[in-house]
């Protein structure tokens, strides 16, 4: 165990309502990080399946382990409060059915100790597709409002909060989430949040794993056929309010792809 510092340095917030199926391998993966800078904030939103039992077991042993209780709003009011309650500067957020590969609280409590605030930090994220057995790597991209207001094709954006970390701070200028908002709650803080940026560190390794599977809310969402139109609100909302400049970037990039569009169609003609 390394040596015990007064404060943490690093924030992990999980929500959790009944996850007694996650909830000890959750716990397991933050401890195993060996992290003593670490604290650890389960937010639980009134549990009956014995999930609090276990967390309680575990915060009585492990002084970094934290537990917030219920009930609340949704997944957007848990994380916010997480974020309220967390004593660190710099915050992650880790999905119960998800986690860290060895060494990545390591790598972003290194990151942050000299890096202005607030700032991010984005990684590579493995998405692990449970349904057909397949998976895949997201590689960290540009965290910029306007580009990622544009679409998924243009420039995607961060895939789970497993991948990233960022300063506290950042909350305090952009917003918390947006607690009307279930499920593209990410999406829409971090493009808020990224104007008020002052470094965003891209980092090629892979920090985390998202387990894309059925009977989750993810998962469920995008095979209702709902996740892409809400993501097309919430970019559509948050571009009315980006600076003009940015709005007159957007605007040049569509042009642009219209007239590819036109003359793709045009050659396709010529050789029917």
């Amino acid at each position: 165990m390394n040596s015990v510092e007064r404060s943490p340095l690093l924030s992990i917030v999980t929500p959790v309502y009944n996850g007694i199926r996650h909830i000890q391998a959750c716990l397991d993966n933050v401890h195993a990080q060996n992290e003593s800078a670490v604290e650890h904030l389960i937010v639980d939103g009134g549990s009956t399946d014995g999930t609090i039992e276990v967390v309680r077991d575990r915060a009585n042993h492990d002084s970094r382990v934290r537990l917030l209780l219920g009930p609340d709003r949704g997944q957007s009011n848990a994380l916010n409060k997480g974020i309220i309650a967390a004593a660190a500067p710099v915050i992650g957020c880790l999905n119960v059915d998800d986690h860290y590969l060895p060494g990545t609280l390591a790598l972003a409590i290194a990151a942050f100790r000299d890096t202005p605030e607030p700032s991010f930090l984005w990684g590579a994220c493995e998405v692990r597709n449970h349904a057909d057995g397949t998976s895949w790597v997201q590689q960290p991209g540009r965290l910029v409002a306007w580009r990622m207001a544009l679409g998924w094709d243009f420039e995607p954006h961060p895939v789970n909060p497993a991948s990233y970390f960022y300063h506290r701070s950042l909350h305090f200028l952009a917003g918390f989430y947006d607690e009307e908002e279930h499920y593209a709650m990410d999406l829409d803080f971090l493009m808020r949040a990224a104007p008020y940026c002052r470094r965003v560190i891209a980092v090629d390794e892979v920090l985390g794993v998202f387990e894309f599977a059925p009977g989750t809310k993810t998962f469920e969402d995008m095979k209702s056929g709902e996740g892409q139109p809400r993501a097309i609100r919430v970019r559509r909302r948050i571009e009315k309010n980006l600076p003009i400049m940015d709005r007159a970037r957007m605007f040049g990039v569509r042009q642009t792809q219209r007239l590819v569009i036109a003359y793709q169609h045009r050659i396709l003609r010529k050789r029917g």
